[in-house]
């Protein structure tokens, strides 16, 4: 005879709510099993290898009553199949779940896989010393692990992916998994080969740990838009996080990785956060978890956007390559538009002290990276703003160029010591309302007497020298209609000057710069030569 068994109806008190059925006893039971239910002991001594794989076998819901199990080989949770644990769970300390597994010190394989859309809940895997092989492995599309803890295995501790053999194990989750303690890394995400495209995307890694792991905390190898959300690294022989750039078809094999808020900078030996991928992106960082190295020599690599409140970059860090950074904002068309000020950097200051926000560029050398260019908008008074750009000089960064709204002028940074321009880098025309105004302030000048013979013999000859000429360079982009110009050719000077004794390089008026190339250029100050010859009038 079958035993019918009600559905109750706990909150109203009933015995059948409305709508529901009695189902038979066994039906019922059958809806999950245990592993108990097909000898599975639980006292950490028997082996429960077979009964537990008799379990996931007969029922796509298996649950793992309170105890621990001792596995000899490779438990495999079939796809579409769901292990769960009873109990408590472990914690970063070290303290296990009160259900797990125990994986045993002779095994040379894998504790744990889970194929397509298999999930584990609770629960994990501790390993016995001198076991080799990694603890749970993903080997399918779609898997979950929530709540899991795997500590001491003799490889990695969750693996994506499979080692050296081609896996597609896209779409995962890994949610609160502690991973601790094991001989490689605590997480290890790779397809298993670096050829083509990767099929280990689309994963998550949310609020995970990984702690005291011999290789890195978080290792992501061959795998495309991977995300790791708020996850924890610390204790570890490699880096907190490592995004992978070993080549794969000359572009690294990590790709798109993003990471969001995260610790990754206590005690990781190897260092915090180690980037060689391909346009990774770190959401919200702490200032001391974000990556510094630069790129390899693969497209792409080391090239990556931090997105904080206190900092925001694109950082081109690649050796091959160039890569350029541009913002959007949605103007209301169906496509993005590029707007006059799609950027916008807000600062508060009350004070008017001269300072306010603004960007800082840095480049790399031997030592690592340095501040190089800063441009910084000033608050000159309560309603009055500047702007200040400064340069990296010799490890002092030196102020070359402001715009000081309150004193009406633009400018060099210092006073007396920057040029406009060079010997090298002319300007072709400089318009301006009034003439130029040079110092003549008795203050700051010495050594002041008339003009000798020799000089005011120099001076008539200039006079004579003058000469009507056109310039080469109009010439050829002008031909006929190149305009004459006035003035004198700095040759003929330095000769007058020599007939009459005198040396015209020891004389302001006369001027001979060193171009990039090693050439000479001659020139003349115009205000001090006709300065020079109104004395021979």
């Amino acid at each position: 005879m079958t035993t019918l068994i009600p559905k109750f109806d706990f909150k109203n008190g009933g015995s059948t709510p409305t709508g529901a059925i009695n189902r038979p006893i066994n039906e019922k039971f059958s809806d999950f099993v245990s592993v108990k239910d097909f000898g599975a002991v639980g006292d950490g001594v028997t082996d429960d290898t077979v009964a537990i794989q008799a379990a996931l076998v007969a029922s796509s819901n298996v649950v793992v009553p309170v105890g621990t199990y001792l596995i000899s080989s490779t438990i495999n949770v079939p796809a579409h199949t769901k292990l769960s644990f009873q109990g408590g769970l472990g914690n970063t300390s070290g303290t296990p779940p009160t259900a797990y597994f125990i994986k045993k010190s002779t095994m040379t394989t894998v504790g744990i896989t889970v194929s397509d859309c298999g999930v584990i809940e609770g629960g994990g895997l501790v390993n016995q010393v001198s076991n080799t092989g990694d603890g749970i492995q993903i080997i399918g599309n779609g898997a979950k692990l929530t709540n899991v803890f795997v500590s001491q295995a003799g490889g990695v501790g969750i693996r994506v992916g499979t080692s050296g053999v081609y896996a597609n194990t896209n779409s995962f989750e890994l949610d609160h998994v502690n991973s601790l303690n094991n001989g490689s890394h605590g997480f290890y995400i790779h397809d298993g080969v670096s050829v083509g495209g990767a099929d280990a995307n689309a994963g998550t890694l949310l609020q995970c740990v990984a702690i005291g792991n011999t290789g890195s905390g978080i290792y992501l190898g061959h795998c495309f838009w991977v995300s790791v959300i708020n996850c924890l690294a610390e204790i570890n022989t490699g880096y907190g996080l490592y995004l992978s750039g070993t080549n794969n078809n000359t572009y690294p094999e990590c790709r798109w990785a993003i990471v969001v808020g995260g610790d990754f900078n206590e005690g990781n030996t190897a260092g915090v956060v180690y980037d060689q991928s391909y346009f990774s992106q770190f959401n919200n960082p702490d200032p001391n978890n974000v990556p510094t190295n630069i790129g390899n020599a693969l497209q792409g690599s080391g090239a990556r956007t931090i997105i904080s409140a206190y900092q925001s970059t694109f950082q081109a860090l690649a050796t091959a390559g160039t890569y350029q950074s541009t913002f959007y904002v949605n103007n209301g068309d169906t496509a993005l538009t590029n707007v006059a000020r799609p950027l916008i950097i807000k600062g508060n200051n009350t004070n008017n002290n001269n300072s306010g926000t603004g960007l800082a560029f840095q480049t790399n050398n031997a030592s690592g990276y340095h501040n190089s260019v800063y441009f910084t908008a000033l608050q000159n008074s309560g309603n009055q703003d500047g702007f200040n750009f400064a340069v990296n000089d010799a490890g002092t960064m030196v102020s070359a160029f402001t715009c000081n709204t309150n004193a009406k002028y633009i400018g060099p940074g210092a006073d007396n010591t920057w040029a406009s321009g060079a010997s090298f880098a002319r300007w072709s025309v400089i318009y301006s309302a009034t003439g130029t105004i040079n110092t003549s302030d008795a203050n700051q000048k010495q050594q002041i007497r008339d003009l000798n013979q020799a000089e005011k013999e120099a001076a008539q000859g200039i006079k004579l020298a003058l000469k009507a000429f056109k310039f080469n360079d109009a010439v050829e982009k002008k031909g006929d209609k190149a305009r004459i110009h006035f003035g004198v050719i700095a040759q003929e000077v330095k000769e007058i000057f020599a007939t009459v004794g005198l040396d015209a390089e020891d004389y302001g008026l006369f001027c001979s710069d060193t171009l990039e190339d090693g050439s000479f250029r001659l020139g003349i100050r115009y205000d001090e030569l006709l300065a020079f010859v109104i004395s021979a009038l």
